[in-house]
């Protein structure tokens, strides 16, 4: 993800996009992201986590594909959205999984 945050400007410069529609794009996804993690962490709770956490792994790499096809602006903000949805919510199933081999109660 790190990547992302290093090279997804000057990409979509390259791509057309001036460097505020560029900026807010980017900064789509890490709003979005926020609310979005706690809810996934809600639904792990009732989904199974192993299959949530590969959804969340195949729409992200469909979002990085979004990314570099995206030609419009509001193409790339709803990329940006979907993106922003799945950008953090890894982290927290990743740890509950851990938890869950290691037989840490809740």
């Amino acid at each position: 993800m790190n990547l992302m945050g290093t090279h997804c400007m000057p990409m979509l410069q390259d791509h057309g996009f001036d460097a505020t529609t560029s900026a807010l794009g980017i900064g789509l996804i890490g709003l979005v992201a926020i609310p979005s993690t706690m809810v996934l962490g809600r639904i792990a709770d009732k989904v199974e986590r192993r299959k949530l956490l590969s959804a969340i792994y195949g729409v992200r790499g469909l979002g990085f594909i979004g990314l570099l096809v995206a030609g419009s602006v509001w193409q790339l903000y709803g990329v940006a959205a979907v993106g922003g949805v799945v950008w953090a919510g890894s982290i927290a199933l990743s740890s509950a999984i851990l938890a869950d081999v290691y037989g840490v109660k809740k």
